[in-house]
C-alpha cells in the first residue's frame, strides 16, 4: 500500500498535509485514490483511535450528488457488521471537505500479495471463504456490493480478508426466477453499471439489472485470480475485454489447482446466471468441501509423481521402498 507521508495530496487544488488537522482527527499519512477522492489514515484525538477517512474529491465537493453518493455509501455499510467488513463510524462534512471516518484496517491489499503464478491454493481458499460469508452477510440484507476485486480487499497481519468500498453497494428487490432458488436483482436502472470491468458479470455487460449472482461472478474471477496470478478474461481494450467476458469459455487453470476447487470457479463464472450458485452461502460451504480436497490431491499428485520416477528409472516397483511421506498420508 503506498504511503507517502511527508507529501500533500491534492484535491483539485485543495491541500491536505500530514498533521494537519480535520475536526477531530489529524492526518497521518495518504493510503490511496479513487475516481470519487482519497483515503487517508487519521487519528481520533477524541476518542484515542486510528481511523481511515474517506474524502469526496475536490470536483464533487460543490456537486450535491456528490454529498448524496458519500452519505448513501455511509448508510449502507452502517447496516452491515461481519468481521470481515469495516465498521462505519460517522459521516460529516468539515472545512468544505466531506468525508466518512471508518475502522482502519492495518495490512496489504489483496492485489499487491498475489505473486504471478498464484497464492498458495490453500491461502486462496482461506480468503475466498471469509469473502464469501462476508457476501452472504451483506445479501442477506438486502444489498449487493457491485466492486468485488483484489484492490478492494486488504488482507490483515492476521490473515484476515477485509472488503472494502461499498461506494456502488446498492439496495436490492426480490425475484422468482424460473427455478426452485431464489435470487435479488437491484433497484438501480441498467444504465448505471458500475464496477471494474475484468469483474463485471456478463448480464451486466448486456444492460441487465445486478443481482446476487452478479457479485458471486466477481467472486468467481477474483478466486481465478488467486490461484493463477492472472485475470480470466482479458484483451487491449475495454470492447475486447467486454466480447472475451461474453463470449469465452474460461481459460484452464494451473495444475495444482485441485478439482474440486475448478468446479467452484468454473460454477460461479457460467455465463447465465441462473446457473450459477443461487446464494453466497452455496459458495462457502463448497470451499469448505474443497480445503479437504486440497490434501488429497496433493497426495494423488505425490503418488503420481513418485510412480513416474519409478518407471523412468526402470526399477522393479517391489524393489523400491514407499516414502515416508506416503505412509504418513495413510
Amino acid at each position: 500500500m503506498t504511503v507517502l507521508p511527508d507529501v500533500p495530496i491534492t484535491l483539485d487544488n485543495q491541500l491536505l498535509h500530514t498533521g494537519e488537522m480535520l475536526n477531530q482527527y489529524r492526518i497521518e499519512k495518504y493510503l490511496g485514490a479513487g475516481a470519487s477522492g482519497v483515503v487517508f489514515c487519521a487519528y481520533d484525538l477524541r476518542l484515542q483511535r486510528r481511523v481511515a477517512l474517506k474524502l469526496l474529491g475536490g470536483s464533487l465537493q460543490a456537486d450535491p450528488a456528490g454529498w448524496g453518493r458519500l452519505l448513501r455509501e455511509a448508510r449502507t455499510a452502517s447496516r452491515l457488521s461481519h468481521p470481515c467488513l469495516c465498521s462505519i463510524y460517522e459521516v460529516a462534512e468539515e472545512r468544505g471537505y466531506t468525508y466518512i471516518a471508518m475502522e482502519y484496517v492495518g495490512g496489504e491489499l489483496l492485489k499487491s500479495l498475489i505473486p504471478p503464478g498464484g497464492l498458495p491454493v490453500r491461502e486462496a481458499l482461506q480468503y475466498a471463504e471469509q469473502l464469501a460469508g462476508a457476501l452472504a452477510h451483506v445479501h442477506e440484507r438486502g444489498i449487493i456490493h457491485r466492486d468485488i476485486k483484489s484492490s478492494n480487499i486488504i488482507i490483515t497481519p492476521e490473515g484476515e480478508a477485509k472488503l472494502l468500498d461499498f461506494g456502488l453497494a446498492t439496495r436490492v428487490r426480490r425475484n422468482i426466477p424460473g427455478r426452485d432458488s431464489t435470487s435479488w436483482s437491484s433497484q438501480e436502472y441498467p444504465a448505471n453499471v458500475g464496477g471494474t470491468l475484468p469483474y463485471v458479470a456478463p448480464e451486466i455487460l448486456q444492460g441487465e439489472r445486478a443481482g446476487v449472482q452478479s457479485d458471486l461472478w466477481s467472486l468467481g474471477v477474483l478466486l481465478y485470480e488467486m490461484v493463477s496470478g492472472k485475470l480470466p478474461f482479458n484483451g487491449n481494450t475495454s470492447i475486447a475485454v467486454g466480447a472475451a467476458i461474453l463470449t469465452q469459455t474460461v481459460p484452464r487453470l494451473p495444475r495444482h489447482v485441485s478439482p474440486e476447487l475448478v468446479a467452484i470457479i468454473r460454477h460461479c463464472l457460467e455465463k447465465d446466471c441462473a446457473s450459477r450458485y443461487a446464494a453466497a452461502t452455496e459458495v462457502r460451504a463448497d470451499l469448505r468441501k474443497a480445503v479437504g480436497g486440497i490434501a488429497r490431491h496433493a497426495l494423488r499428485s505425490y503418488l503420481g509423481n513418485w510412480l513416474a520416477r519409478i518407471g523412468a528409472l526402470g526399477r522393479d516397483s517391489t524393489s523400491v521402498s514407499c516414502p515416508a511421506r506416503v505412509v504418513e498420508h495413510r
